[in-house]
């Protein structure tokens, strides 16, 4: 195995990095963060145990310089880039598309006894040598599920906190509830109404802390009527979505039922179930692509710009608080760390990481 540093960093996260190896695999190493809870262990069992189609192959794992890593074959771009090189939306039918494959993802995780907890677009991809098979990633948050008998009559409130992505978590997560089987599905409701819209009603930058802005988003999704959260689809993705949201925490959804409510959906739009359709594989796509590269690239610089801006001038003026990203949240970063850093490297940590749809920095005081 060639040194690290020599390799193209791929993505990063709170527990991981993802680097390209010849062109050809995916090379997957801890953080600092990830080693103290053994995520990339728990990320390789759990990734053998639900081993199948749209799940990545383990090629194989080792420790060197004690360094853990597991290589995976190199993948395709994620759903977030997808999205974002289309001008930031994506097609009604390859939003259904998607859905069927994703929906196919969580019934096979979920009959091994796996709850993935961080549903979002960047934890999709398209295969390298196939773009149409959407392949579910990133298994890092991910955990078995406890079989129900085992668990106290009321869903036990998570000694994690808040574990996901604010934007799509489902309701329940925000009251630090540990994430089910379902929540997974209410998170996918929520990335696709996403993709498919270009945002969702509670999309906001909030200024409060973070108990109060849990119960702000709680409230968001909760009272959200279906009918103005899914404006634009079918009725049948209407009642997909509120199926999910009524299934609560014990009971077991019918996965048949919700994959031809999507398949009912394709039906009255006379699309056909083609996954060589999907936008980024037609010309249409390919000739607005470029246009969509500009516009992210675009919204980007100005995000980091006013970021870095507007945040900077304020941690020296501030005391007690953390920085929060609307993405993943489980570790917040030092603020006394971040006032040492010079402006040019809190730059770079933003740049790549700061979108629209992460929405902004949220400041929480305590």
């Amino acid at each position: 195995m060639e040194n690290l540093v020599n390799l193209k960093l791929i993505s990063e996260g709170t527990y991981g990095k993802v680097y390209n190896y010849k062109n050809k695999y995916a090379i997957k190493v801890e953080t600092e963060e990830g080693k103290e809870d053994n995520r990339l262990q728990n990320e390789q069992t759990l990734l053998r145990l639900c081993k199948g189609e749209g799940i990545p192959r383990i090629v194989s794992s080792d420790i060197i310089n004690g360094e853990a890593y597991i290589k995976m074959p190199l993948l395709g771009l994620d759903i977030k880039e997808l999205y974002r090189r289309n001008g930031r939306k994506i097609s009604l039918k390859s939003t259904i598309l998607f859905g069927i494959q994703a929906l196919e993802r969580l019934e096979h995780i979920h009959s091994k006894g796996v709850i993935h907890r961080d549903i979002k677009g960047e934890n999709f991809c398209i295969g390298k040598e196939d773009p149409t098979k959407i392949y579910l990633i990133d298994f890092g948050l991910s955990k078995l599920d406890i079989p129900q008998k085992k668990k106290a009559k009321d869903l036990s409130t998570s000694d994690e906190g808040f574990v996901g992505n604010l934007l799509f978590s489902c309701c329940d997560s925000h009251q630090y509830k540990s994430p089910t089987k379902n929540s997974d599905l209410e998170s996918l409701c929520y990335l696709m109404i996403y993709l498919y819209r270009g945002s969702l009603p509670w999309e906001k930058d909030y200024m409060m802390t973070d108990e109060e802005l849990q119960k702000v988003l709680y409230h968001a999704k909760k009272n959200k009527p279906i009918t103005k959260l899914c404006k634009g689809f079918p009725r049948e993705f209407h009642t997909f979505v509120e199926y999910i949201r009524d299934l609560g925490e014990k009971n077991s959804p019918d996965m048949r039922y919700l994959r031809n409510l999507l398949l009912k959906c394709l039906e009255k739009k006379d699309y056909s179930l083609d996954y060589s359709s999907f936008d980024w594989l037609n010309s249409a796509s390919k000739k607005s692509s470029k246009r969509g590269r500009k516009l992210g690239a675009s919204n980007k610089k100005r995000d980091e710009k006013l970021l870095s801006k507007k945040y900077l001038k304020n941690l020296d003026s501030t005391k007690g608080s953390d920085l929060i990203g609307i993405g993943d949240v489980q570790i917040n970063p030092n603020l006394e760390t971040l006032k040492k850093e010079k402006q040019g490297t809190i730059k770079d940590r933003l740049r790549g990481r700061i979108s629209k749809d992460d929405l902004a920095v949220l400041k929480i005081f305590k």
